[in-house]
Formats: structure tokens, C-alpha cells, sequence
């Protein structure tokens, strides 16, 4: 389902109930075996939204654009997926990290995308999603 401006209103709406984390897995509970795959696409923020997505789930593919401040990004959220699985969803693991907007002409893309290769090793998706996507 396509989001829209309602989702503003549903993150505040979160900010005021009890188990504000489950609401979505608790949403999907009565439906989830009718599907062999449930893709739940989150913004770039780490906010509630992002927080009953990561509760819901069970796993997570980290998509990192191969620039300098993605990773602080990175750290950031790394950080959310282990106060999620402390808190909420102790089974959610890390799918894969998905490396994208490479360039391999520039220089800052080739070492962001080594550096994320070396710190997470096989979970890296070999495949590299180019800048410009033809």
C-alpha cells in the first residue's frame, strides 16, 4: 500500500497509546501467513513509523548509499535494530546490507562501499545499486 499524508497524523496518534511498538505488528497478525513475503518500506528516519516497522519485522535489509554521512546513518540505526530486538523483537536479524547510489568512478563511494564490506563481511549484498540507474 502506497503511503500518504495520513502518516503523519498515525505517527502522532502513536505518541499517545499504550504498546505504541506492537500496533503494526498486531495489524499484520491476522494476515501475515496469506503472503510468503511482507516488504514494509521505511523512511530514511528513525522515528515510530520506523521503530513499528523494525517490531513488526522479521528481518531487515539496510539500504546505504555509498557516501560519507551514511554512515553515521548506519551507526544510527544499527543502534534502533538493537534497542528493537532488546525491547520488542528479540528474533529480528539483519537480512543484508544493501549498498546504493555507487559510483565507481568516484573515490568517497569506492572506500564507503569497502569500508561497509569489511565491517559487515558476508551479510553485504554482492550486488551494487549504481548511481544512475538506466
Amino acid at each position: 500500500l502506497p503511503a500518504n499524508g495520513d502518516l503523519t497524523a498515525a505517527e502522532v496518534g502513536l505518541l499517545k497509546i499504550d504498546n505504541a511498538p506492537d500496533r503494526l505488528r498486531d495489524a499484520l497478525a491476522p494476515v501475515i501467513w496469506n503472503f510468503d513475503v511482507i516488504l514494509i518500506d521505511c523512511p530514511p528516519s528513525l522515528n515510530m513509523l520506523t521503530v513499528n516497522a523494525l517490531t513488526a519485522a522479521q528481518s531487515v535489509i539496510i539500504p546505504v548509499q555509498c557516501e560519507y554521512y551514511a554512515l553515521e546513518g548506519l551507526s544510527a540505526l544499527l543502534d534502533t535494530v538493537e534497542k528493537v530486538r532488546k525491547s520488542t523483537n528479540p528474533d529480528l536479524r539483519i537480512e543484508g546490507v544493501l549498498r546504493t547510489m555507487f559510483d565507481p568512478r568516484n573515490r568517497l563511494a569506492n572506500d564507503v562501499s569497502n569500508q561497509i564490506a569489511e565491517h559487515f563481511g558476508a551479510t553485504v549484498f554482492e550486488t551494487l545499486i549504481p548511481r544512475n540507474v538506466r
